[in-house]
C-alpha cells in the first residue's frame, strides 16, 4: 500500500504555543531513546491539532503505526508518561522500521477525559506526519487504539458503510479498546455499521482484551483475538508495535 503525502496549512502564532507544548510533552517521554527523531505537525485529519511523529533514525521507514490513547484520568494514573517511552523502545528493539504517528485530543493535556472529535480522517494525518519526515510513502500501515482510543476507530468506521478513512490501512489493533467513549458516543445506527464491517474485514483486525467488557469482542472473530491480559494496560504497554498475530502466539 502507497499513501502520498499532503501537507496541512502553517499554523498561526497563536497554535505554536500549542505545538511547542506537544513537542515538550513528546521529548519528556521518547528523549531518551537513543537514535529517535522526533518531530510534530499539524493536520486537518485531526483538526489542526499536534500529532506527534517518531522514527529512529537507522530505520529503513518500511511502516506507519498511528495511535490513538485513552482517556488522561488514567493515564496519569498509571504512568503513561514513564511507560508509553519504554513502550515505543521495546518496539524498535524488535523492528527499527516503524514510524510512530501520535495524534492528541483535541482537550490534550486539560480534561481527564479524552476528546476524539477532532478527528475526522486517518488518512490525512497518516499522509501529514510522513510530509513532516519527508517521506512519500510506507509499506504498511497499522492503527491502534487503547480504551477510549478505540472510539476513534469505530467513528472512522462508521462514517460510512465501507470503512471510510480505513481503506488505506492495513491491520486494526484494538488494546482493551472502547467503542464508544464519553466524548464520542456511537449511536445504534453506528453500531451496526461497524458490526457489519468488522464481520466483512475479519482479517484486517487484531484484538488484545484486557479488563473492559467491550462491544468489539462481539464483533470481531475470536480467531482475532490474542490471550486475554489480566489488567487495562497489560495490552498497551506489550502490543504497541509489537503485537503478533494470534496464530504465531496460540
Amino acid at each position: 500500500m502507497q499513501i502520498k503525502c499532503r501537507q496541512s496549512q502553517a499554523p498561526r502564532p497563536a497554535q505554536r504555543l500549542t505545538m511547542q507544548a506537544a513537542y515538550e510533552r513528546a521529548v519528556k517521554r521518547f528523549g531518551y531513546i537513543p537514535g529517535v527523531q522526533i518531530e510534530v505537525c499539524q493536520s486537518r485529519g485531526c483538526g489542526q491539532a499536534p500529532v506527534g511523529v517518531l522514527r529512529r533514525q537507522d530505520g529503513q521507514n518500511k511502516r506507519g503505526h498511528l495511535h490513538f490513547h485513552g482517556d488522561q484520568l488514567y493515564d496519569q494514573e498509571q504512568n503513561y508518561e514513564g511507560q508509553i517511552g519504554p513502550c515505543v523502545e521495546r518496539a524498535w528493539n524488535a523492528d527499527p522500521d516503524t514510524i510512530f504517528v501520535l495524534p492528541e485530543a483535541a482537550n490534550e493535556n486539560k480534561a481527564p477525559r479524552s476528546d476524539w472529535k477532532n478527528v475526522s480522517d486517518l488518512s490525512q494525518i497518516g499522509d501529514d506526519a510522513l510530509a513532516r519526515l519527508g517521506i512519500e510513502s510506507v509499506d504498511h500501515w497499522t492503527v491502534s487504539g487503547h480504551s477510549a482510543g478505540g472510539s476513534v476507530v469505530a467513528k472512522a468506521i462508521a462514517r460510512g458503510s465501507t470503512g471510510q478513512n480505513l481503506q488505506d490501512f492495513d491491520r486494526i489493533e484494538l488494546y482493551d479498546a472502547a467503542v464508544s467513549s464519553t466524548h464520542n458516543p456511537v449511536s445504534a445506527s453506528e453500531r451496526e455499521t461497524i458490526k457489519r464491517w468488522c464481520k466483512e474485514n475479519p482479517g484486517q483486525f487484531l484484538v488484545v482484551p484486557g479488563v473492559m467488557k467491550s462491544s468489539w469482542l462481539e464483533y470481531i472473530d475470536r480467531s482475532r483475538w490474542t490471550e486475554k491480559a489480566e489488567d487495562h494496560w497489560s495490552p498497551l504497554w506489550q502490543s504497541l508495535g509489537q503485537a503478533r498475530d494470534p496464530a504465531q502466539l496460540f
